[in-house]
């Protein structure tokens, strides 16, 4: 796992923000629920909201995190609005050349829950981030990771950026 602090730029952070926001009410939001499959959501009951990230801000995006990632020919990116109880079981994306997650909360805290956990491959055990604002996480090792549940004490939803490559 690779971790990238500061990998966006406020300005585009905060485009990113204004976009999520404005369109939580829209009809363009697909849930978890009915779009991931069973394996990712073992012991999972809450839901995360997914919606495709719209072609200007992606190709933005892209410019500003492209040393970050490694050659692929193509790529999906999706914001995921994660409401209490959400999360997502042990995986390992291998159906990916990588995937990469760009954390957009402000101050999100360690007992609010959602944090990123993965296994090191050199068998030392698991490590566990706490989603900090413009940093992003790349896997293109295919470590097996997973999110924590999100608390049902939130000031707010837990929200990110994800990105696949192939």
């Amino acid at each position: 796992m690779k971790v990238f602090k500061n990998s966006i730029s406020q300005e585009l952070w905060k485009r990113c923000i204004d976009d999520v926001n404005s369109s939580l009410s829209d009809d363009t939001w697909k849930v978890s629920n009915l779009s991931w499959s069973d394996t990712i959501k073992r012991g999972i009951n809450g839901t995360c909201l997914i919606k495709k990230v719209d072609t200007e801000l992606r190709l933005d995006i892209l410019n500003e995190i492209k040393d970050f990632l490694p050659y692929f020919s193509n790529i999906s990116m999706n914001y995921h609005v994660w409401l209490p109880n959400s999360g997502i079981s042990s995986h390992d994306d291998l159906n990916h050349k990588f995937g990469a997650t760009i954390y957009l909360n402000k101050n999100w805290d360690v007992d609010f829950g959602g944090l990123f956990v993965w296994e090191k491959f050199d068998s030392s055990g698991m490590k566990a981030l706490v989603p900090e604002c413009r940093t992003l996480v790349l896997n293109d090792s295919h470590e097996k990771h997973l999110v924590t549940i999100v608390s049902n004490y939130i000031p707010e939803p837990r929200i990110s950026i994800q990105i696949f490559g192939s």
